[in-house]
């Protein structure tokens, strides 16, 4: 759904290489935010259909459209140019249609038809963002640490959730800095599927309510990323990436869903306290995460085989959210997964 939203036409249209077709995507339009309730800037962001609703932020349009210089910095918007343009090869509207971004508009035309190529470059995209700047000292010779044991060459069949879930409710006390883990350990395989069980009960106790699911479950992904995303190859003394620890405090930070992780009454945590405590918190997150992401591909992406244990949470992460992307464009993107965390382009697009 996501590629199908920034790239338009048929798979025809993909191979036979018709430009004018995979530009004509959904039409999306800029929208301006008033933030000033949450403490976070106004910024302009863009958006398409109301039953549903979809919003994205300019480094989503920026795989297909080539928004450089033409951003405002104070607030995001693109006032220049406009999303679609069907008339005149993009020039006969009251603006200009963006022009395509030529680095990274096919890969995002590739993915919208080939799933099993996204899925696949996803993976490798995803475990090397967790992996990098880990600290994993925590015993095994190689580390980071797989998980102990054999895999099975079939996923194994969930065990039963440790404890009954139950819906997430917002808490009224977030938790500004998560509190460092007494210790790292190696999760053991069984610790694992528990883990990924606990989550798919949370899942399920939704039920119906498809909104508050995606929610929830997006929140715990946006949580293992923004854990990740502060990672600098280029910075020796704090690397940072993924440590169990997160800026609350840091304006970039503020979007994070407050029912996802808090210090009282959110499920997450409560799994967390409940039997997973002698972990780190990274680990914890990114076990989650990867139940989340089995869960929503219908188990076409089970991340187990490629999950590594063993890190260490950071004590402190100041200002850990100025090193987040900006919501900005490519330059962005480029800036934060290419430049910062060694990634290629077709692991950001991914």
């Amino acid at each position: 759904q996501y590629y199908s939203d920034i790239v338009g036409g048929t798979l025809t249209d993909f191979v036979n290489g018709n430009f004018e077709a995979m530009m004509n995507a959904a039409n999306w339009r800029m929208v301006f935010y008033n933030n000033s309730e949450f403490g976070t800037p106004d910024r302009w962001e863009w958006e398409r259909g109301t039953n549903p609703h979809f919003v994205m932020l300019n480094s989503d349009v920026a795989l297909v459209r080539d928004l450089s210089g033409l951003i405002d910095d104070e607030d995001g918007q693109v006032s220049q140019c406009q999303f679609t343009c069907n008339r005149n090869g993009g020039t006969g509207c009251a603006r200009p249609r963006c022009p395509h971004a030529a680095e990274t508009f096919d890969i995002a035309a590739e993915y919208k038809h080939d799933n099993a190529k996204f899925l696949q470059d996803f993976q490798s995209a995803f475990t090397k963002m967790l992996e990098a700047g880990s600290d994993t000292d925590a015993g095994c010779s190689v580390p980071p640490c797989p998980i102990p044991g054999t895999f099975p060459t079939a996923s194994p069949t969930l065990p039963q959730p440790s404890g009954s879930p139950t819906l997430p409710q917002p808490s009224s006390s977030p938790t500004p800095n998560p509190t460092k883990a007494p210790a790292s350990a190696i999760v053991s395989e069984q610790e694992y599927d528990a883990i990924d069980a606990d989550i798919a009960a949370l899942s399920a106790a939704f039920r119906n309510d498809d909104v508050s699911r995606a929610h929830f479950l997006g929140g715990i992904v946006r949580l293992v990323a923004h854990d990740f995303m502060d990672f600098d190859i280029n910075n020796d003394s704090i690397p940072m990436g993924s440590d169990g620890c997160i800026d609350m405090d840091h304006a970039d930070n503020s979007g994070l869903p407050q029912d996802v992780w808090c210090d009282d009454g959110c499920p997450l945590t409560d799994v967390y306290n409940n039997g997973f405590s002698h972990i780190s918190k990274a680990d914890f997150w990114i076990a989650a995460a990867n139940a989340v992401i089995r869960i929503a591909s219908n188990g076409q992406l089970d991340l187990k085989n490629s999950y590594v244990s063993g890190r260490v949470d950071a004590d402190s992460c100041v200002d850990q959210g100025a090193r987040l992307p900006a919501a900005s464009g490519c330059d962005a993107v480029e800036g934060v997964f290419v430049d910062r965390m060694g990634l290629t382009r077709t692991d950001a697009v991914a």
